[in-house]
């Protein structure tokens, strides 16, 4: 939810004050809110006023308190805006309601339990289940599962690190772009077996995790993950320093190692269930898989660039599922009656082949212009069309004529690499680069 302004914010005790808990239908209107730092940190404890679904009238007849306290709080800093552009003019008059009112996200968690939460932009990428009555910040991506396989998988190794790839960053902090990382993200077609464990797992993760932070006074989920990554690195010896007295006394109180295993169960819970679990010995307990990190072994990146590669591959078998009318839902009961008219229809194999051919087809190779800014946009472009990170003799391929290019291809790279325009990836294969999405 997008509030656009402060005065919907409220503490337990205002809250009451406007009538929560003596004014009946209230308790549908005042409601927990959480953000970012709530999940990262120490809730506030924050409550909001959410007036959807009310008319101005109605919340002046039926919620008078609550009426002054938005008319006083919000009404005025939303009119003082008008002027600005088409939305501030929407958002003064429709005063008591938030700017962005989020119809779809309310509707996906109607009837739900409780639905997936992570924090946008976050250093440790953590899902955890949040009460279906609590309002998100708009800063938490929201999901609307209620399903703990599903809270599984979004907390694999596997998960995490294709977020990693293809999400994009602020300063140094991973970003969480749903429309890059999520929507494309090929969920595995869980067995009844696979999962009845992936469930089991992903209610343990949250409900142990939340019992812990709870227990020990000041542990947040920050500290908690970051404990979990020092394990890591002592444990693999990626680390330059053994834990220190404070942190081996931290580590026993959180019940790291619990954390650890869950976490370890559950990525090879999650290999299994794609079939790829030749993959897991190299990746699975080694550190950098919930923060970006150099101190991954040789055949660790490498065996992450194989991860990649078997997701994308997995991608487009599920675009060539798609075209065909064979369509995996996430949420089936949801889903299929709001966009099921408006999924591709099946179309013949000879249709689904021959688009599958145009778009592997060889592109047409790109003139190489003079200009240097001009060959900034168009390396720039190159990276934006590949389906994985490239090298530079890969990237040269794709230009015209040119045979002393490489090197000058290899001083652009590293221009746009340090300017955070692009970034770079080592491996086994060499350096390569790619477009932070």
């Amino acid at each position: 939810m997008k509030l656009h302004g402060a005065g919907f914010i409220v503490s337990p005790e205002k809250a009451q004050e406007l009538g929560l808990g003596t004014v009946q239908g209230l308790e549908r209107h005042i409601l927990p809110y959480r953000n970012g730092r709530d999940l990262a940190a120490t809730p506030r404890g924050a409550m909001v006023i959410d007036l959807f679904g009310l008319t101005v009238e109605d919340l002046r007849d039926r919620f008078p308190a609550v009426f002054q306290h938005v008319a006083e709080n919000v009404r005025g800093e939303r009119e003082a805006k008008v002027g600005g552009s088409k939305d501030m003019e929407a958002y003064a008059r429709d005063w008591w309601l938030f700017g962005k009112v989020r119809q779809d996200l309310r509707q996906a968690l109607e009837g739900l339990p409780r639905y997936i939460a992570t924090i946008e932009t976050t250093k440790h990428r953590v899902f955890r289940f949040l009460d279906a009555s609590i309002r998100p910040d708009n800063m938490l991506v929201a999901i609307g599962l209620e399903d703990s396989a599903a809270m599984a998988v979004l907390s694999s190794r596997l998960h995490v690190h294709w977020a990693l790839w293809a999400g994009g960053t602020l300063e140094d902090r991973p970003r969480y772009n749903k429309s890059r990382i999520l929507d494309p993200f090929p969920f595995p077609l869980l067995s009844e077996a696979a999962k009845a464990e992936l469930s089991k797992l992903g209610d343990r993760l949250d409900s142990f995790r939340t019992e812990r932070i709870a227990d020990v006074p000041g542990l947040t989920m920050t500290k908690l993950y970051n404990a979990l990554e020092r394990a890591r690195e002592v444990e693999t010896g990626a680390g330059a320093d053994p834990l220190s007295d404070a942190e081996k006394e931290l580590h026993s109180a959180a019940q790291v190692a619990v954390l650890k295993d869950l976490h370890d169960r559950i990525d090879r819970a999650v290999f299994d269930a794609y079939g790829w679990s030749d993959l897991a010995p190299r990746i699975v307990g080694k550190p950098g898989g919930l923060t970006p990190s150099l101190r991954k072994s040789p055949d660790q990146e490498a065996a992450e660039e194989e991860l990649l590669r078997r997701l994308v591959d997995l991608n487009k078998a599920r675009v060539r599922d798609e075209a065909r009318g064979d369509i995996h839902w996430l949420r089936p009961a949801f889903q299929k009656p709001r966009l099921a008219a408006k999924a591709p229809q099946p179309a013949t194999e000879r249709q689904v082949e021959a688009e599958l051919a145009a778009a592997v087809a060889p592109a047409e190779k790109i003139a190489w212009p003079k200009d240097g800014l001009e060959q900034i946009k168009v390396v720039r472009a190159a990276l934006g069309d590949a389906d994985a990170p490239i090298s530079v003799p890969d990237l040269d391929a794709r230009f015209k004529g040119g045979r002393k290019r490489q090197d000058r291809l290899a001083d652009l790279l590293a221009y746009m690499s340090e300017t955070g325009m692009i970034r770079a990836q080592e491996g086994d294969a060499g350096r390569r680069f790619f477009i932070p999405m």
